[in-house]
């Protein structure tokens, strides 16, 4: 009878240690695939704000202009209907079917097809890297100005200008100011019909699209809900809990004079973005460039007016 022979096995030990080893290299290699992930996502970023800036030419090339920042029967207040810049651009961004339920003559709150289509999310006007991807709901304003439904998010808004935000007066964002002669004055505004012949600093030296952070704040496609008032989360850091009372905000932004993008220092006027690389930027001409908050503050919020005869050097 042959002696029963045991057949070689791991012992205790040395499964804990190659568990141990395991558990090393997970450690090692995740970073690496997170990078990996938000290079990659940072990527589909800048070529949604690509096709924007297509999309945005496009348009001038129809209409003779850029679409507005966002419409009001009444010249001088935000009485709506209120159809912001990217509800213009529907057609070039592949969403005819949306496009055509829009009664710019109508309120974006009014019911039937506009129900529909504020609550959309169109997937070029989102960055993946925000971890906010739900709509905004009518209770996360202070006063929702009669909306009755989600409204569909976006992490991309016009270019007002570079005005302060002045303690949060809402002049910033509906009343382009001069200050120490230079005009603040950027492409997109309440009724805005910028034309390429406008803007005289040059196409390629002039900001029409920045990022926003679902984190900080607050930002919609749609437009500006009529009487309707909003709280940020950089608002409430920075200023104790101060509403925005800035209606415009949720589709129009500002490279303010006093601080760089993404500054914790920032309020809702601001570029943002969860980018750790810095905020995309989309300029007239259509390139994307990448605005790091150690940028040089001589040079970047000139970017964001259209003809304040400032020579600049674009090093970001």
């Amino acid at each position: 009878m042959k002696p029963l022979r045991l057949k070689p096995g791991f012992t205790l030990i040395e499964l804990l240690v190659v568990i141990a080893i395991i558990a090393v290299l997970i450690g090692l290699l995740l970073p690496a695939v997170q990078r990996v992930r938000e290079a990659a996502s940072r990527l589909r970023c800048k070529n949604n704000m690509k096709q924007i800036g297509l999309a945005l030419h496009n348009h001038h090339d129809r209409a003779g202009q850029f679409p507005p920042g966002y419409t009001s029967s009444a010249p001088n207040s935000d009485a709506g209907p209120g159809w912001g810049w990217a509800a213009h651009l529907l057609p070039d961004l592949e969403q005819d079917n949306l496009y055509r339920l829009i009664d710019f003559t109508q309120p974006i709150t009014a019911s039937g097809n506009h129900a529909t289509v504020r609550q959309a999310n169109v997937s070029f006007l989102r960055c993946p890297s925000d971890p906010r991807q739900e709509p905004i709901q009518p209770a996360d304003f202070i006063n929702n100005g009669g909306l009755t439904t989600p409204l569909g998010r976006s992490n991309y808004v016009a270019c007002y200008g570079n005005t302060p935000f002045l303690n949060e007066s809402p002049a910033v964002l509906t009343t382009h100011l001069t200050i120490d002669g230079i005009s603040g004055r950027g492409m997109f505004y309440r009724n805005s019909r910028t034309r390429i012949a406008d803007v005289t600093d040059g196409l390629s030296n002039t900001l029409a699209v920045g990022e926003k952070s679902a984190k900080n704040t607050m930002a919609t496609w749609v437009g500006v809900i009529p009487n309707s008032t909003w709280r940020s989360a950089n608002d409430t850091a920075n200023f104790g809990g101060v509403p925005t009372n800035i209606a415009a905000a949720k589709v129009l932004g500002h490279a303010c004079r006093q601080h760089p993008p993404s500054a914790d220092a920032g309020v809702a006027e601001d570029f943002s973005s969860p980018h750790i690389n810095g905020v995309n930027m989309l300029f007239a001409d259509g390139s994307v460039h990448a605005v790091r908050t150690g940028v040089n503050m001589g040079v970047y919020p000139f970017t964001a007016s259209i003809g304040d005869g400032i020579v600049l050097v674009i090093d970001f």
